[in-house]
C-alpha cells in the first residue's frame, strides 16, 4: 500500500513542519511545534495564533520528528543580499 502523501495544510504546524521551518529561515534548532492548529488552517499564515508547545511538553517521538524536519530542509531562504566574511568589511 502506498503511504498518501499529506497536502501542506494538513502538515502545517507540526513538529516536522517548524523544524523545517525554522531551518529554512536559519533559526537555531529550538523544538516545538502548535496545538490546536485545525482551527487556524482555514486563516493560513497565523501559525502563531495556535497554542505553542516547547520541548519540556513534547514527547521523544514529536522531538525526533522537529530534528527530522531541520535536518532534511536543505534549502535556505535567499534574504536577497550576499553573505560576505567579516575580512571583506574592513
Amino acid at each position: 500500500m502506498r503511504k498518501q502523501k499529506l497536502s501542506p495544510l494538513e502538515t502545517h504546524g507540526t513538529p516536522e513542519d517548524r523544524g523545517s521551518a525554522d531551518a529554512y529561515y536559519g533559526r537555531p534548532a529550538h523544538p516545538h511545534y502548535f496545538q490546536d492548529r485545525k482551527k487556524y488552517d482555514a486563516m493560513r499564515g497565523v501559525t502563531y495564533a495556535a497554542t505553542p508547545v516547547y520541548e519540556e511538553h513534547m514527547t521523544k517521538e514529536e522531538i525526533l520528528s522537529y530534528y527530522k524536519g531541520f535536518d532534511e530542509q536543505y534549502s535556505r531562504k535567499d534574504w536577497g543580499y550576499e553573505h560576505r566574511s567579516p575580512e571583506e568589511y574592513e
